[in-house]
């Protein structure tokens, strides 16, 4: 007999669709989920404090089910997204039966969290939560938040619910001490997958070739990863005649710092377009053929939660050059992997100039080969078990602490 479907609620995610960021995450919770372990998708309505299930054809959309969905653009698949949507059913699901309720997502809609926050007085146990990070709350300064104000729904979401799972030590530790102001760990750790473009066979496993002379940064420029400093270092680089190339993948955020940071890429991306370039947006596809002539990734972020593209790279076997606060890759022994002392041009020159040498590059090269990494299916796997209130000791939990109640 198959057992009650779990609820999955992605409202931000059927709202804003983006391939990046939390999203991305998302679809994989979604799309690598035990397929033994139903679950219902579904959004928040605010017409009618309720959950609605999503129709199978948003879900389909919002997962990439086909290989046609992965490369549509993004304001096609919103269009499309929203067609779905508004042919669905918005019956609201009956709270009375009994259903775990997971939220892999972060949101601050006051009107979703007063929902949660009545739902858990009653069960504290009613819905779980994944945690990315607290930097809005501790950090605000570098996203340029002024007033917190609006974020405090979500936090007393969190310090209701009984049942958080976090995405790495560091994000458990800053809810543990900053946020409960507690000394007992609260909660798990659930790493996210570092797998998702080689079992979608998007990306092979690579090796080391001396003609690849390309550094790759992925991630949006939201005014705390630096490209601003990739793009100085790697111009001062080439000016000394460094063979090397850069690119920058991802967005750029509207507050001011990120603005300026992408002015000075910019301007030195038009300065030496064959060695320095910027890309807005690319699909998984494009990614991956970036990914197959780089020597490097580079991550520099003042503060993170997780940070999946250089570990994306790592499980690749493509080592990453990191700085600042980069879970994903300094919670790893340091194998096939560099980290800056600072997040600054010099240090990144240095590091850049040492992989330009050939036997230098193949040996992290070789260190990145002989990493053990989480995949997407212990992430499902775990984090299913976790919601059954039993998580069993395993690779996960072994290799990464993982297993804290």
């Amino acid at each position: 007999m198959q057992s009650t479907p779990m609820l999955v609620d992605i409202s931000e995610l059927a709202a804003s669709p983006h391939r990046t960021g939390i999203q991305r995450v998302v679809r994989a919770v979604l799309r690598y989920w035990p397929p033994n372990q139903p679950v219902l998708p579904c959004r928040f309505d605010a017409s009618l404090n309720a959950l609605v299930p999503l129709p199978p054809k948003a879900v389909a959309l919002l997962t990439e089910a086909s290989s046609s969905d992965r490369t549509l653009p993004a304001d096609v698949l919103k269009a499309q997204l929203n067609r779905a949507l508004a042919a669905g059913p918005l019956e609201p699901i009956d709270m009375r039966r009994p259903a775990r309720i997971f939220v892999p997502e972060l949101f601050f809609d006051s009107a979703r969290a007063t929902f949660y926050r009545n739902l858990l007085a009653r069960d504290p146990d009613a819905a779980a939560f994944l945690v990315y990070d607290f930097i809005p709350w501790l950090q605000p300064d570098l996203l340029q938040v002024d007033r917190t104000h609006t974020l405090m729904p979500y936090l007393n979401v969190l310090l209701a619910a009984r049942r958080l799972a976090f995405i790495s030590k560091a994000t458990q530790t800053a809810f543990t001490h900053r946020i409960r102001r507690d000394r007992q760990a609260t909660g798990t750790v659930l790493p996210l997958g570092a797998d998702a473009l080689l079992m979608d066979g998007i990306l092979q496993r690579q090796s080391f070739r001396p003609d690849r002379r390309l550094f790759v940064a992925l991630g949006s420029i939201d005014g705390r990863k630096n490209q601003d400093l990739m793009a100085s270092a790697f111009a001062r680089l080439r000016a000394t005649g460094v063979s090397v190339r850069l690119v920058i993948v991802g967005g750029v955020f509207s507050n001011r710092r990120a603005q300026t940071q992408a002015a000075a890429v910019k301007a030195l991306a038009a300065a030496d377009p064959d060695g320095i370039h910027h890309v807005c947006e690319a699909s998984d596809t494009e990614v991956a053929a970036l990914l197959c002539e780089a020597r490097a990734t580079l991550y520099l972020s003042d503060a993170e939660g997780y940070g999946l593209p250089p570990i994306e790279g790592l499980a690749a076997g493509i080592p990453a050059i990191v700085g600042g606060e980069v879970p994903s890759v300094t919670e790893l022994p340091p194998r096939g992997w560099t980290r800056l002392s600072t997040c600054n041009v010099e240090p990144l020159v240095a590091a850049v100039e040492e992989l330009s040498d050939d036997s230098k590059a193949s040996a992290l090269w070789a260190e990145a080969a002989t990493l053990d990494l989480p995949t997407w299916g212990e992430f499902g796997a775990a984090g299913a078990a976790w919601l059954r209130d039993a998580i069993p000791p395993g690779p996960l939990s072994r290799r990464r602490g993982t297993c804290n109640g």
